[in-house]
């Protein structure tokens, strides 16, 4: 069918997503190519399939901007959604695209795909179609398409005066929202209760909130930016409501300088400035002595001056052996706690326990009406702006974490990627390292489409980081997402790369090292071995391991001949080192190979590791050895071990394992002669 008019200057863009390959005998790129034949034969509509356009970009970031650019995307879907389809996927609902789903029957669908389709139907995102076959399919697309494209349009006319019509969804709660304002004094916590819904939209689950109009409460304004710290990490301008604050807990503290020096060094330590933050705290303590007040609001000042004054430590790279506040603590008489939000956080883990309980003891085929999420997220909230009255920078820190946590448990109880992601996000703020790297290892099958796809967004999001943990987070962050970024986030987050190395030291080389290493392919190598060869020179490290990791798959072709030389003559010196701390002497057959001129004297240096098995792994990689010389030491090595332990009662454990290198040579088939390596095999285990 064609129109028969000129093209016009503008056309609908249509992004058609499925498969790449061949999937079960279904051959995905002809039904491609078929959709968009039949497609472009109108000439209101532009068609986009992967065939178009060969591109240097990478393919995923390719992919989405192509995304970015369409004005409808249609998806196929038949056993199995792969990596691609599902970032396409999300990257689409993020940004709002008319988007239409056709689903293959498939006799064994993937989970992926039953996901899929249960996303599309609670999300209520769009409607889909299930077809028994492709025949037919481009005309069937084409025909939707112009439907929707009409329908759209209809729409957008017929509701043109009524988008502030008061349109109210009834939600069946399986219990009753907790009360916001359950504090003893209605002067608190109530000051901020307006406010409590903005932490849904910044977390993504606007959804929950009825459309029921709120006054806003007194200190309106100022909850929303402390919410916004606490979520985003935006920070914050809040003098002159601090002190209005102040004022108004007069009939709840008979005196509040204490509480203004508090929030001053809230203030200071939040925007970086460690050592005005750990004096303002002390004034803050004296004052709480001075006026004296309950133990357990000197106890919390205490808490709060140790853990600034162990940033202040952390921040010059030194560690604090024994602080004076946690001296005080230790010796104190007085349980530590603090009233109130103590409760707020039993109420917490107790509706996540409950909520998990229900869920894993119902009975097949229940259907739940309502979760209690909301009443658990308001009590995180209760806990939050309690710590605000106090003053209580442990807390306001502490609720992120807590925060964090009830959406990693939520995201696990309903299977929810969207709750785990926003988990991230807090953990980037908080800067969490060890926890961040911890959930993304453990989570990364179910995390992989939206960090792929929103990688530029989590890079700039470490700019708000804890100013402390902020080197740390982004250098974790980096060896995850660096191959997601877009070419130009890339190039700025390499630059601050290869600027931190000056603040490298042995403390925190390992990180860096190791996003080094995962990034290493994008990395510019000239640049890199440059800074490698400094930290090297200077014996900014410890541990060889990864460095030496770095020097064996480092592109040693596209670095400068000068820096190679700089860099030969910094390990004739410091490779005994390396090697010694646990680096792979292997590192040198893999700068031999690449320029035998220069590092061929790496060979000869003392203490550099080639002995044994490492000097035949060397010879093998440079290419002057045989695999078979290395196998019969194993095998003899193993034999050795077998004789030891087969005595009863008599076990010993050894730092090597040769049946692993066996194994490794084994499955070498194009590296080794394998009816020789069968052969040894054979006479020595059968």
């Amino acid at each position: 069918m064609k129109c028969s008019v000129p093209t016009p200057e503008e056309r609908l863009r249509v992004f058609i997503s499925s498969a790449q390959n061949e999937e079960n005998g279904l051959r995905w790129t002809e039904i491609r190519k078929r959709i968009k034949n039949h497609l472009k034969s109108c000439p209101y509509l532009n068609p986009f399939i992967i065939e178009d356009t060969a591109s240097t970009t990478p393919s995923n970031q390719f992919f989405q901007r192509q995304i970015m650019r369409a004005d409808i995307v249609v998806l196929l879907v038949k056993g199995e959604v792969r990596n691609g389809t599902s970032i396409e996927y999300t990257l689409s609902t993020k940004l709002k695209k008319p988007l239409m789903a056709y689903f293959l029957k498939d006799d064994n669908p993937s989970l992926d795909v039953v996901k899929l389709k249960t996303n599309i139907q609670t999300t209520d995102y769009c409607t889909y179609r299930e077809l028994d076959s492709f025949e037919g399919i481009e005309k069937s697309i084409f025909k939707d398409v112009l439907e929707n494209t009409i329908r759209n349009y209809q729409d957008s006319s017929l509701f043109h005066d009524t988008t502030n019509m008061d349109i109210k969804t009834v939600v069946i709660h399986e219990e009753p929202e907790l009360s916001k304002l359950s504090v003893p004094n209605k002067t608190t916590i109530e000051m901020f209760s307006s406010s409590y819904k903005h932490i849904y939209d910044l977390i993504g689950l606007k959804h929950l909130l009825d459309e029921e109009t709120q006054k806003d409460s007194k200190f309106h304004d100022f909850g929303e930016q402390l919410i916004e710290w606490l979520i985003i990490g935006k920070p914050m301008q809040c003098k002159k409501e601090i002190l209005s604050l102040a004022e108004n807990l007069s009939d709840v503290y008979a005196n509040t300088d204490w509480l203004i020096k508090r929030w001053n060094a809230i203030c200071y330590v939040t925007n970086g400035d460690i050592l005005k933050a750990l004096d303002a705290v002390k004034e803050a303590l004296e004052l709480a002595k001075s006026s004296n007040l309950p133990k357990w609001i000197i106890n919390d000042i205490l808490i709060d001056y140790r853990n600034i004054e162990a940033q202040s430590y952390q921040e010059k790279g030194q560690i604090l052996v024994e602080a004076s506040a946690q001296k005080a603590l230790n010796e104190s008489d007085t349980i530590i706690y603090l009233p109130v939000l103590d409760r707020y956080l039993d109420n917490v883990y107790e509706g996540i326990l409950k909520e998990e309980f229900k869920i894993n003891t119902a009975s097949r085929g229940t259907i739940f009406h309502g979760t209690n999420i909301q009443s658990v997220i308001n009590n995180v909230e209760n806990y939050f702006f309690s710590a605000v009255l106090y003053g209580s920078y442990t807390h306001l820190v502490l609720t992120r974490n807590i925060l964090a946590d009830t959406l990693r448990k939520y995201g696990e109880i309903f299977d929810d990627s969207e709750l785990s992601f926003e988990c991230v996000k807090l953990l980037i703020i908080g800067g969490e390292t060890k926890k961040l790297e911890s959930f993304l290892t453990q989570q990364w099958d179910k995390l992989y489409p939206l960090v792929s796809s929103n990688a530029d967004m989590l890079w700039e999001l470490t700019q708000n980081a804890n100013s402390i943990h902020r080197d740390a987070i982004r250098q974790s962050l980096l060896s995850f997402i660096g191959l997601y970024l877009s070419d130009e986030t890339f190039i700025a987050a390499e630059d601050y790369l290869f600027k931190f190395e000056e603040k490298v030291y042995w403390g925190n080389s390992e990180a860096y090292f190791e996003c080094i290493k995962k990034n290493i392919n994008r990395l510019n190598s000239n640049e890199m071995i440059i800074h490698i060869t400094k930290i090297v020179s200077d014996n900014r490290f410890h541990i060889g391991r990864k460095l030496a990791d770095i020097l064996l798959y480092a592109k040693i072709k596209d670095v400068a001949l000068e820096n190679q030389v700089n860099l030969k003559n910094v390990l004739l010196d410091k490779l005994p080192d390396i090697v010694k701390n646990g680096g792979t002497p292997q590192l040198i057959a893999a700068l031999i190979s690449q320029n035998k001129d220069v590092f061929y004297e790496l060979r000869d240096v003392p203490d550099n590791g080639l002995v044994g098995v490492q000097e035949k792994l060397y010879r093998i990689n440079v290419g002057s050895d045989e695999w078979e010389s290395v196998l019969n030491e194993e095998i003899e090595s193993a034999k050795s071990q077998f004789e030891t332990n087969k005595k009863q009662g008599v076990y010993s454990a050894f730092a090597f394992n040769p049946y692993s290198m066996i194994s490794k040579i084994i499955r070498m088939p194009n590296e080794t002669n394998q009816d020789s390596i069968m052969r040894i095999i054979t006479e020595n285990f059968f």
